[in-house]
C-alpha cells in the first residue's frame, strides 16, 4: 500500500473549496457565508475533453433558527444597498481577506483514475486538481511514494483527453445541428397539418342582402 492510501475515505466536497470563514451574525440579523463554489464549465469541459471546473464566489444566507430559509447563490456585488457586499460588508470583507487563488481544472474528486483516500491526501498537499497534479514538479513528487506514478497517470490522462477534444467537440456540433433540424422538420410537418385541416375545412357560405 503506497503512502496515498491510507488516509481513509471520503469524497472531498467542492462547495467547501476556499471556504475558510465562520458564519457570522451582524446587525442585519441575518447568519451569511461567503464562499467559492466549484463548478463545471459545459464550454471548456467539451473543449478540452474533459470536465474543467471554476470556481465562483457564492453566498449562504439564512434566518437565524430558521433552516427552512437558507439561500445559497452566486454572489450580487454593486452599489445599491442591497448587493451582498454592502448589505454584508463584514462578513464580506472578511471573505476578500482571506479569499484562496480560485481553482480551475478537473477536480481530483471527478477523476476516475483515484481513489478517494490518495484525493483526500493530496488535497492536503494543496492538489487539488489533475492539472496540478500533471505538473508537479519531480522534486516534490519524489518525496511521497505512488506520486510520481499518480503525476505520470494524470499527464497521460490529459494528453488522450485533450486528442479527443476535437472528435468530441465536432460529434457534439453535429449532435446540434441535427437536433436542430429535426425540430425544423417537425415545425414544417405541424404547419402542414394544420394547412390541410384549413383546406378541408367547409366553407362557410356568405349570403347577400337584399
Amino acid at each position: 500500500m503506497s503512502e496515498l492510501d491510507h488516509l481513509g475515505t471520503g469524497m472531498i466536497d467542492p462547495t467547501r473549496i476556499g471556504q475558510n470563514q465562520q458564519m457570522q451574525a451582524s446587525t442585519h440579523g441575518m447568519y451569511c457565508n461567503f464562499y467559492m463554489e466549484a463548478e463545471q464549465d459545459a464550454v471548456k469541459s467539451l473543449e478540452e475533453g474533459r470536465p474543467i471546473f471554476k470556481e465562483s464566489p457564492y453566498v449562504m444566507i439564512m434566518t437565524p433558527g430558521d433552516q427552512s430559509s437558507v439561500v445559497r447563490r452566486p454572489i450580487r456585488t454593486g452599489h445599491h444597498p442591497k448587493d451582498d457586499n454592502n448589505r454584508f460588508a463584514v462578513e464580506y470583507n472578511a471573505f476578500l481577506n482571506n479569499m484562496e487563488q480560485p481553482i480551475e481544472g478537473t477536480l481530483l474528486s471527478e477523476w476516475p483514475q483515484i481513489s478517494k483516500s490518495q484525493c483526500l491526501e493530496l488535497d492536503a498537499l494543496h492538489i487539488k486538481t489533475v492539472e496540478q497534479l500533471a505538473n508537479l514538479n519531480d522534486g516534490a513528487a519524489s518525496q511521497y511514494m505512488g506520486m510520481q506514478d499518480l503525476k505520470s497517470r494524470a499527464k497521460a490522462w490529459i494528453e488522450l483527453a485533450s486528442a479527443e477534444a476535437p472528435l468530441a467537440f465536432m460529434t457534439a456540433q453535429l449532435e446540434e445541428r441535427d437536433d436542430a433540424i429535426a425540430s425544423m422538420k417537425n415545425t414544417m410537418l405541424e404547419m402542414q397539418a394544420e394547412l390541410g385541416e384549413l383546406k378541408g375545412a367547409p366553407k362557410r357560405k356568405v349570403k347577400k342582402e337584399d
